[in-house]
């Protein structure tokens, strides 16, 4: 898999509203590649889940390259755990380390919040399991299709 070279200088920022259709349209388009057999509930679900984003849109973090949209990643706490929800680097923005950048953002936002623990679900077979793995998130059981994983600090 060829490694291309770091973006210099991404800015990230807080994702607004407008950021929602490409939000979207990239989780829409996960669940085609990855999750095919899920892409019908999760479009029954499209309100929900809109829901549950503008909900976190203060935990939303967009990463840009050249004005470009390259990234997000949205999170939730609870209590003293803080979520993933999800994290997606585009496609011609992918090995850049980009994704790392963003599992930091998530880690570090998390701790100013308070939350002590931080979790997410993955895919079994889901490639971005190394992303996390990278940035010190370890399995702690499986469910069905999805590994679990927890921040280990």
């Amino acid at each position: 898999m060829p490694v291309f070279a770091p973006i210099r200088s991404p800015k990230m920022r807080s994702a607004t509203a407008a950021d929602l259709p490409l939000i979207w349209r990239r989780e829409y388009a996960y669940m085609l590649e990855f999750e095919p057999s899920q892409s019908g509930g999760w479009l029954t679900a499209t309100d929900r889940n809109l829901h549950l984003w503008i909900q976190q849109l203060d935990r939303a973090t967009v990463i840009e390259s050249d004005g470009e949209v390259a990234g997000y990643s949205i999170w939730m706490g609870e209590d003293d755990e803080a979520v993933l929800i999800t994290v997606q680097v585009l496609p011609a923005w992918r090995r850049r380390g980009l994704g790392g950048l963003l599992m930091d953002r998530f880690v570090s936002e998390a701790d100013a919040a308070g939350h002590a623990r931080k979790a997410l679900g993955v895919l079994k077979g889901n490639p971005a399991e190394a992303l996390y793995i990278s940035a010190g998130f370890r399995h702690t059981h499986d469910e069905g299709g999805y590994r679990f994983m927890s921040y280990a600090s």
